[in-house]
């Protein structure tokens, strides 16, 4: 059964290496990645087509930096392109997976619904964790975070999955879709490398405040990053840097 991966990148090269780690099962890699873009993802990208994973990039461009409306037009168009399997849409920095590791193929075959929603948790550095290797899935190196619920934004829940037959419609975000969809009891596990090491965190972050539309602005899209300083964000990570080990990334079970 196909499975096509969707993401929206700009300057992603401490990222992509990761990304295509993780992901490198998909059947088609589709990279929207911006024309402004002046780092070394295009040449990331290369080398992984080039060791085998089937990357395919359309460039996108927005006039005024970022915008989460253009954003969701692209992704949109890109989903209406696909005509057959199964479809994720991911950030550069959301690495999802079948609850208790189950193998996707294996996972994806029994479900019936149209849509599988993933179950997204912040991940920090703990102080026993390594520098990150780039060689490797990012999954199984930060695996610490809260897991008391959104009501202290500790996670979020994306309908990240879905069938291509279904011809789902996401919302800014990527956060909900248009319409009624049916939706499996069944869920994918996330984690979010938003907040996983200091250099990753600074750099994207940091960038992204600088990028944002005036749409965005007016909005109020992707306000937790306006006034973000470097300071700030070295604050953030060393008090969430003895979080517990949540199990479901380490565990593996039967299903």
């Amino acid at each position: 059964m196909k499975i096509t991966v969707i993401s929206q990148w700009y300057n992603e090269e401490l990222l992509a290496p990761l990304f295509f780690n993780h992901y490198r099962y998909a059947d088609e890699i589709v990279i929207l990645l911006e024309n402004d873009t002046n780092d070394s993802t295009r040449e990331i990208c290369r080398q992984y087509f080039l060791q085998g994973c089937n990357i395919t990039l359309w460039d996108v461009h927005c006039l005024d930096g970022f915008d989460d409306t253009d954003k969701t037009k692209n992704i949109n168009r890109s989903i209406s392109s696909v005509k057959e399997g199964w479809i994720y849409v991911v950030d550069a920095d959301e690495f999802i997976f079948p609850e208790w590791h189950e193998d996707p193929q294996t996972f994806l075959a029994r479900q019936t619904e149209d849509i599988v929603m993933a179950l997204n948790f912040h991940v920090y550095r703990h102080i026993t964790e390594k520098d990150i290797d780039y060689t490797k899935d990012p999954v199984p190196q930060r695996v610490h975070a809260y897991g008391r619920g959104k009501n202290f934004k500790d996670y979020f829940i994306k309908p990240s999955v879905f069938r291509a037959s279904a011809k789902v419609a996401l919302t800014i975000g990527n956060h909900g879709y248009v319409g009624e969809h049916s939706i499996s009891t069944e869920r994918y596990i996330g984690a979010h490398w938003k907040q996983a090491d200091l250099e990753l965190c600074v750099r994207r972050r940091l960038s992204n405040g600088k990028r944002q539309s005036k749409a965005n602005h007016r909005k109020g899209y992707g306000n937790h990053d306006y006034h973000i300083t470097e300071e700030r964000l070295k604050v953030q990570l060393e008090m969430n840097s003895n979080l517990p080990e949540l199990k479901c990334f380490t565990e593996r079970k039967e299903v």
